[in-house]
């Protein structure tokens, strides 16, 4: 068993930012129906940037450039713990890189949120999904 880990950041100004500029159409290319919805529907911004930081942290754990998965293929839902769902382009970056579990730790205050994701691959990664 090998273990990834991805960390990051983000200031819950830019992600209350970008949906003041873009609205609607920002919140659904980030995050899933059940992402806005736990988040009382998009208006508790310090979760939305919560869940981006641990969606881009988890992201990270696959060793690909991150901009070529869909965000939302990557679901985070933080109540009652912290949990990774994968689906599309990110279940299929899972697949090939064995990861087999996440574990997942987020904090957040006023100006940030933060997440560190732990990934547990159950093997050597396959070589065939370089690019996808």
């Amino acid at each position: 068993m090998s273990y990834r880990v991805g960390m990051d950041i983000v200031e819950v100004s830019d992600v209350e930012g970008s949906i003041a500029r873009f609205g609607d159409r920002y919140l659904r290319r980030v995050f899933t129906q059940r992402e806005i919805s736990a988040c009382d529907d998009g208006s508790d911004v310090r979760c939305l940037a919560t869940c981006f930081a641990a969606k881009e942290a988890a992201l990270k754990t696959f060793g690909t450039d991150v901009g070529a998965v869909d965000l939302r293929s990557v679901e985070i839902l933080l109540d009652p713990e912290p949990v990774v769902t994968l689906s599309g382009g990110g279940a299929r970056l899972a697949v090939c890189e064995r990861i087999s579990h996440f574990s997942v730790s987020v904090v957040a205050s006023a100006g940030y949120a933060a997440a560190v994701v732990l990934a547990e691959s159950t093997a050597k990664p396959l070589d065939d999904h370089k690019g996808s």
